[in-house]
């Protein structure tokens, strides 16, 4: 990211004792260490009066000039994204500032265009009391995450909207993720799982809930299961397909059939889906609505993880498994019409947790939004 800046002295502060993930202290992980340095860091903010405001008013683009520009240099200058000091009293929103601004949206998870519109604005003037608090909420679950990876590992982060890969603590990748919707009881829960086969080109057993769905729409349009790959079945795993009657529909949505899409290019799943079996039915799979990736927050699923670049992860999830290279994978997704289940020749340990706040691999101190309100203090 080219708008990474020099880190200044208060983000140093944090990333002091931190070490490679290969080098774990025995009781707490790298990142509980780093919050731990973030929140003695923040409180001295505080107690130091905090961050300066930022003037709230129409939105500002790079090669702008408005008085507010020199208060916005202050803050970046405080907070350590800007650390070019020479055009402090400027009013010109110049390209260094751009850049400051844009590596100030990038640690809030905000769109990295480098306009102060009223999003980033508000960040910005989010008190360091606020941030604090945020700490204080994800240190108990930073305590809890393990101080040491499994030799093979995936993390996504839910609240940040990512997967990274890791092996023997070494971060390999890092790709973009959709996650559960803030809504309807779909948020993607915290756990822990062993990640032992991947299904190619699968059917999608689809819940009871959207089946009812699906079959309003095939009654409103008799061609509608036709045109997107549906199918009527007595039971899961069954190899019998049964016709849409009026009977048959009335038999799904009273939970006495099931409603499943078969392989192909609409399915729901994509061409492959990463089982670590776990009590939630929660698994991360591929999808057919890559434009989703587009969007700064991703919460658009049923629970379930959809993956950016499938055929990247299967590479190194199916790698050492007989007869499983890239080309192999990418032929079975393009020409593959029935479901297959391969098991991996090593597991891979699959950690779904919930950080909004954390360090990244750039050394970045990051903020997110709080998407499933899991930083409210409980009563």
């Amino acid at each position: 990211m080219r708008f990474i800046q020099t880190l200044p002295l208060w983000i140093v502060l944090i990333l002091i004792g931190a070490t490679d993930l290969r080098a774990q202290a025995a009781a707490t992980s790298v990142g509980y260490q780093q919050m731990e340095r973030a929140l003695a860091v923040l409180e001295a903010v505080e107690r130091a009066g905090g961050w300066p405001r930022v003037p709230v008013g129409d939105p500002l683009s790079p090669g702008a000039t408005d008085a507010r520009i020199p208060a916005i240099r202050s803050y970046l200058l405080a907070t350590g994204d800007l650390t070019d000091r020479s055009a402090a009293g400027s009013p010109f929103y110049d390209p260094v500032m751009a850049e400051a601004v844009r590596q100030f949206q990038y640690r809030h998870g905000l769109d990295t265009d480098g306009v102060l519109g009223p999003i980033t604005l508000s960040q910005m003037n989010a008190p360091v009391q606020a941030r604090i608090q945020q700490v204080r909420a994800n240190l108990p679950r930073w305590r809890s995450f393990p101080a040491q990876l499994a030799r093979r590992a995936i993390v996504v982060n839910s609240a940040e909207f990512r997967l990274r890969t890791f092996e023997n603590g070494q971060h390999l990748d890092t790709m973009k993720v959709i996650v559960g919707r803030e809504y309807d009881d779909r948020n993607t829960p915290m756990f822990s799982g062993t990640m032992d086969h991947v299904v190619l080109n699968p059917f999608w057993n689809c819940p009871p809930r959207l089946a009812a769905e699906k079959v309003s729409l095939q009654r409103e349009n008799p061609g509608f299961f036709q045109e997107f790959g549906f199918e009527i079945a007595p039971s899961y795993g069954s190899a019998e397909s049964l016709p849409p009657t009026a009977e048959n529909l009335q038999r799904v949505v009273n939970r006495q059939l099931i409603l499943r899409q078969r392989p192909g290019p609409l399915n729901a799943l994509g061409h492959i889906k990463f089982m670590f079996p776990n009590k939630y039915a929660v698994y991360l799979h591929d999808t057919p609505e890559n434009e989703l990736f587009d969007s700064t927050e991703r919460a658009y699923s049923s629970g379930c993880i959809r993956v950016e670049r499938p055929v990247d992860l299967a590479q190194w999830v199916m790698g050492g498994t007989s007869g499983w290279d890239r080309a192999r994978i990418e032929e079975r997704f393009a020409t593959g019409t029935r479901e297959l289940r391969v098991n991996l020749a090593a597991p891979v340990t699959v950690y779904i947790a919930y950080f909004t706040s954390f360090v990244d691999e750039h050394g970045l101190l990051n903020f997110r939004r709080d998407i499933y309100g899991r930083d409210r203090p409980r009563s």
